[in-house]
């Protein structure tokens, strides 16, 4: 029988003849990796069971869901990685200036962030392991707030060129960057609706910080929240019908949810400390956000009292910039 994760060939029970030869195989589900067996066999792939007697056999598996965020745990701030029960964390970055805010390439394989290493904020891109960093913007303006297209094959940021900060994006590869916003007042954090055709994104323009989303050809722009507070950091779930954001319409930052529309509006937290920077499972059941700075937090979308710590508060570390790592097809 399969644990979670997986299923395995032949499932269920079945009477064989004695001396029969049974072959198991097992196939992992997307996300998750083949462990190993318990039960009555082993090894690292296909099994062979001589029917004898009762047979009993358990496939494992492991998911390859992560979480990467930035922390400034050991000193300044560096890029991290870490399972999504808080356990295996790992150093990305080591630099001596600051690094931040990264993203998943939708394979799984890259990650985007903004590093001050070259004297201002530039988006690069390095491979998982932290190797192989390349500077994708290379521009004398602050390029932060980075996001990677589902399809992969654009970013989307905010540039403070031609004077005023506006949403742009660029091919994968840093080519064909493109002002996507013109608006005197400040844009903020692009994140893509998962067909690829919208951006959502905060912006000052009438005033406070709201939530707008805009056709990725620059048309069709439309505000969604209208607070008296400032609404910010919207991130699109993966199904496509809910916003995650936060929000300070109830005097300090609260991570709140929407529909894609603007409807709808559901608080997911509610404390006398500040939750910020949400991001989405891979199958839009839970949000991960941080806790007043210094805890990552995983809570139920839709209950508001099963939450779970899954980072212990290190002193005045600061952490942030939290995204869920990609799995294609995947419905975990």
């Amino acid at each position: 029988e399969p644990s979670s994760g997986g299923t395995v060939s032949p499932e269920g029970t079945t009477s064989y003849d004695t001396g029969i030869q049974v072959t198991v195989t097992v196939t992992p589900a997307s996300g998750y990796n083949f462990s190993g067996w318990s039960g009555d066999c082993s090894g690292s792939g296909s099994c062979v069971v001589t029917m004898d007697g009762d047979k009993s056999v358990t496939a494992k598996f492991t998911s390859t869901a992560a979480i990467a965020f930035h922390s400034s745990r050991d000193g300044n701030s560096e890029i991290y990685i870490m399972d999504t029960d808080g356990s295996n964390m790992t150093r990305l970055t080591n630099n001596s200036t600051a690094d931040s805010d990264p993203n998943w390439s939708p394979d799984g394989s890259k990650i985007i962030f903004v590093a001050t290493r070259d004297g201002n904020s530039e988006i690069y891109v390095m491979n998982v392991d932290g190797s192989s960093p390349v500077n994708l913007t290379n521009n004398e303006a602050e390029d932060i707030s980075p996001s990677w297209s589902p399809d992969g094959t654009k970013i989307a940021f905010v540039s403070t060129r031609d004077s005023q900060q506006d949403i742009y994006v660029m091919d994968a590869d840093g080519s064909n960057q493109t002002k996507l916003t013109d608006d005197a007042h400040l844009d903020d954090s692009p994140d893509w609706s998962p067909d690829d055709s919208q951006i959502v994104f905060a912006s000052q323009r009438d005033g406070d910080y709201e939530i707008y989303k805009i056709q990725v050809d620059g048309s069709g722009e439309a505000r969604l929240t209208n607070s008296p507070e400032d609404d910010l950091s919207p991130v699109w779930s993966p199904d496509g019908y809910t916003i995650a954001f936060t929000s300070l319409r109830d005097g300090n930052a609260e991570i709140y949810t929407m529909w894609d529309d603007g409807t709808g509006t559901w608080s997911i937290t509610y404390n006398t400390a500040a939750d910020e920077s949400p991001a989405w499972s891979l199958g839009s059941a839970k949000i991960v956000f941080v806790f007043d700075r210094t805890e990552i937090i995983i809570a139920d979308a839709e209950d508001q009292e099963n939450v779970a710590a899954i980072t212990v508060k290190t002193g005045g570390n600061s952490d942030g910039g939290l995204d869920w790592k990609p799995l294609p097809n995947s419905d975990s």
